[in-house]
């Protein structure tokens, strides 16, 4: 009868004996293999290893390699494959599957996994300045070593992570990317500034409205029937001289506000002047000019 490991005969029973050992290798194999089959290999695990120390023979460690690789155990699945293939104990064939399997434990311990786990969604994913994907995401392949993981995700602060990857193994990466907090802009100018300005701008404004209100009583006195032919006037010199003293103090308030207005308008011009900071990227200039029947206020800026 044969003994058969992952579907290969490693070598007949005839071919090996342990003379004066205290436990039967042979029997431990058996017992091994039994346990393999019911896939519990860590008992098959110790069986195999008690019976290697009892008789060195590659057919046997080709078995515990199996067994290591059964438990995720890569790297002493390797050695033990190694030590089974340079015994030169197997026969050509199980001695060939062992080789094939020392190539795919090489090559899934050159590489291992990243397992992303970010919030929110669709945050963009950058394994080593490559775009590959975004959240949630498949775990990814990569070399040993070390790789540099950066996250993305609109309205959200960026994160960089370096992360360590070994041989076969996962390695999970967890992240939270903080949300933007947007503070509001701060004014370019001192409140006072801005207070100045739309002071006088409201000064001004009412002080030429105030002035026309006048202009309106004096010219309804001249516009009254009989005024300036010789005729006697539709209006009485009570009525008239109310309306020209009424036009006389709205004019003068007028004014007298249209010039507080344009002193505010143009101390705030002088300290928008003074108090611009280098950097701002635009200019406000605010400007006062005279009309005929009044003034006019302008504001002029680049943004």
């Amino acid at each position: 009868m044969a003994l058969v490991a992952a579907g290969l005969v490693l070598w007949a029973p005839g071919a090996w004996a342990a003379e004066g050992a205290e436990v039967d290798p042979r029997e431990l194999v058996s017992r091994g293999q039994e346990e393999m089959k019911a896939g519990r290999f860590d008992a098959a695990l110790e069986a195999l290893l008690a019976a290697d120390e009892a008789l060195d023979h590659g057919g046997i460690k080709s078995l515990i390699g199996v067994c290591h690789e059964e438990l995720g155990q890569l790297e002493a699945a390797l050695g033990y494959f190694v030590r089974a293939r340079d015994s030169g104990d197997l026969p050509a064939d199980a001695a060939q599957s062992v080789a094939e399997r020392i190539g795919r434990l090489r090559e899934r311990l050159q590489s291992g996994l990243i397992a992303l786990t970010v919030t929110p969604d669709d945050a963009t994913v950058e394994i080593d300045g490559e775009v590959v994907g975004s959240t949630p995401i498949a775990p990814r392949t990569v070399a040993v070593g070390s790789h540099v993981v950066v996250l993305r995700a609109e309205g959200h602060e960026p994160q960089t992570r370096t992360v360590e990857v070994r041989g076969a193994k996962t390695t999970a990466l967890t992240a939270h990317l903080p949300v933007v907090v947007v503070e509001p802009a701060a004014s370019r100018y001192e409140p006072w500034t801005w207070v100045s300005l739309g002071t006088g701008a409201a000064l001004m404004v009412g002080g030429a409205v105030l002035v026309a209100l006048g202009e309106d009583d004096h010219q309804t006195i001249t516009s009254a029937p009989g005024y300036g032919t010789g005729e006697p006037v539709a209006m009485s010199l009570e009525r008239a001289q109310q309306l020209e003293s009424s036009g006389d103090t709205k004019k003068l308030g007028g004014w007298i506000a249209v010039g507080v207005g344009g002193a505010a308008v143009l101390t705030a011009g002088i300290l928008f002047a003074l108090d611009e900071p280098a950097e701002a990227s635009g200019t406000i200039v605010p400007a006062v000019a005279p009309l005929p029947d009044g003034g006019a206020f302008t504001l002029r800026g680049t943004f």
